[in-house]
């Protein structure tokens, strides 16, 4: 059976993506899965580290050298920081933590790195940040999930177009996203906490406007919902 690993989960679906992350995390704390490597982009002067494909992947190489927080360095790992200093590289560049990452990605039974928010990282760095990531999962040999979140930004989409890959966008949630209006909405009519004694006419056309204006994305409607409570 196919088991993918690149996942490109666009940024609209924010709920989706928060609830994704939160199971991972979830499983990591039940003992079952590994912990998630994880890298929250951001775009911003005072914060050049948090767009710099370099520093993002150096972060999930110092992540990854430890199987759990507060845990041991792993042997892998040391051996890889000596080798490095060898070369007299204090900094590895991006080509350069493709290497360590599939390297220590043979010590989990599964790894998984979440890079969120990658329309934020540089867009000069971008497609040598994309490659790297393709690197990964192309050339390791253990079980490894990327999960990319990214906004349907164009040069994003175009770099996976022709590789292989998982997106997940608002199309493929529209049913869910239409139950969840669908049982919020009458939970809320029934209780006669959102709209009274509203008709049902009135229902249906605020349940036909959440869907209208959610464009995919669970948090515009939870809002919507929850601050008229």
């Amino acid at each position: 059976m196919y088991s993918p690993s690149l996942i490109l989960h666009h940024r609209s679906l924010t709920r989706a993506s928060s609830k994704l992350i939160a199971t991972l995390l979830d499983q990591f704390e039940l003992g079952k899965t590994s912990r998630p490597n994880y890298f929250y982009c951001v775009r911003n002067p005072q914060q050049r580290e948090r767009a710099d494909p370099q520093l993002i992947l150096g972060s999930i190489v110092r992540q990854m050298c430890c199987l759990e927080d507060n845990g041991p360095i792993l042997r892998k790992a040391v051996e890889l920081c000596e080798k490095q200093r060898e070369r007299g590289s204090k900094v590895p560049i991006v080509d350069e933590c493709v290497h360590p990452i599939v390297k220590l990605s043979t010590a989990r039974p599964t790894t998984y790195i979440i890079i969120d928010a990658l329309d934020e990282c540089d867009k000069e760095a971008q497609g040598q940040f994309l490659n790297a990531l393709q690197n990964i999962a192309d050339r390791s040999k253990a079980i490894i999930k990327i999960l990319v979140v990214s906004r349907e930004d164009p040069d994003i989409i175009l770099h996976f177009a022709t590789r292989p890959h998982v997106p997940i966008a608002a199309s493929k949630t529209k049913r869910d996203l239409e139950l969840f209006i669908e049982v919020e909405v009458n939970k809320r009519a029934g209780k006669d906490i959102l709209f009274g004694k509203a008709s049902p006419v009135l229902i249906e056309l605020v349940k036909s406007a959440l869907r209208h204006g959610a464009d995919g994305m669970y948090d515009f409607t939870a809002l919507i919902l929850y601050v008229n409570v």
